[in-house]
């Protein structure tokens, strides 16, 4: 059996699943980043509202006028 012939039996690339491993890691990260920001552009953060402070600040001067 020769070297040429050797060549010949083997399977193709496209038959050995580490090569699917090999593609499949940076395709899912790249699909997985584009999930992050779709979803990063599509839901706007919500803001904090500082009306515990207001209330706390004005029930606070009611209670000081009072005594």
């Amino acid at each position: 059996m020769t070297i040429l012939q050797k060549v010949n039996e083997q399977e193709p690339w496209y038959h050995n699943p580490w090569v699917w491993l090999l593609i499949a890691i940076p395709s899912l990260t790249v699909i997985g980043c584009m999930f992050t920001m779709y979803l990063a552009l599509t839901n706007p953060h919500i803001l904090v509202s500082d009306a515990p402070a207001e209330y706390r600040a004005t029930t606070e001067s009611k209670d000081s006028g009072a005594e």
